[in-house]
Formats: C-alpha cells, structure tokens, sequence
C-alpha cells in the first residue's frame, strides 16, 4: 500500500474514507449545466417532451382580456367549463421554459385552438403542470413558452 498526501484531511471511519469538503470561500467552484435529462432519447432515463406551449401576442395586448373574449365567443362561462371540452394530459408533468417554440400568433389563430393552448398554461407554474390544479390566466401564465416533459416513477424508466 502506497501512502498518498492529500491537500485535506481525511478520517477513516467504520471502513469508510470520509473528505472534508468544507473550507474557506476562495477553494469553492462553481459549474455550468449545459445539458438536461429532459427529453434526451438515449440512456436508461427517459423524460420525453410530450408538448409544447406559447402564445405570441402583439405588443400592448391584454391576454387575460383577450382569453375571456375567446371563452365568451365560443359560449364558455369560465376557464375550467374548458376541461370538459379538451383533452389534457392526466399526469403531472414537468415544466422547462422553451427558447426554440414555434408560437401560435393569436390573431391568425382560431379561438378554439387559442383556448386550448390557454386552458394548458392555466395549469402550469413555472416547472409543473397539474391537471389537478385551479385553471389560473394571468398575464405570467399566458405568456409564458414551455415544454411539458413526463415522467414516470422515480427514475422515469419506460
């Protein structure tokens, strides 16, 4: 066996090597993720993107305003009158913001594909979507560009 010095100090307790990680502020580092498991395709853990969400308003436009113009043109009373009417994902999901998304444009779209997507980001926070949760339209939430990712048991494996 080869004796090694260390710059830390080390203890050996009940067959274990323990290091002292801690120390003063100038030997901290910090790291730049560039990389994500959501909806990667290769490896033993999948979270597949399942949708995509965002709307593009023109500059001043009120989406709140203009959500409830939609609902009320298409004969809704209220936003969760919308889950009856689409389909939604069953399961919780997670949430990334998405930079590359192909918005829909809210004035060359129609009000049914419109309060679908709204109904969608009713439902989202900032990194989960639940299908259990109150349908909220505030201007954060329907401005908002997202990707929704499932997932599956703790490792998300298939």
């Amino acid at each position: 066996m080869m004796d090694i010095a260390l710059p830390f100090p080390m203890r050996r307790e009940t067959g274990s090597l323990w290091k002292n990680m801690g120390g003063p502020r100038s030997r901290t580092r910090s790291e730049t993720i560039r990389s994500s498991l959501l909806g990667a395709r290769p490896g033993a853990i999948r979270c597949p993107m399942i949708r995509q969400l965002g709307i593009e308003l023109e500059e001043g436009t009120d989406p709140v305003a203009e959500a409830y113009g939609a609902l009320a043109r298409l004969g809704f009373t209220s936003p969760e009158e919308l889950r009856t009417h689409y389909k939604v994902p069953e399961r919780p999901c997670v949430v990334a913001p998405s930079l590359r998304l192909p918005l829909l444009e809210w004035r060359q779209t129609s009000d049914e594909i419109l309060l679908n997507e709204a109904l969608l980001l009713g439902l989202c926070t900032k990194v989960a979507y639940d299908p259990r949760r109150p349908v909220l339209w505030t201007r954060a939430s329907l401005t908002r560009q997202l990707e929704l990712f499932q997932t599956g048991g703790f490792y998300a494996l298939d």
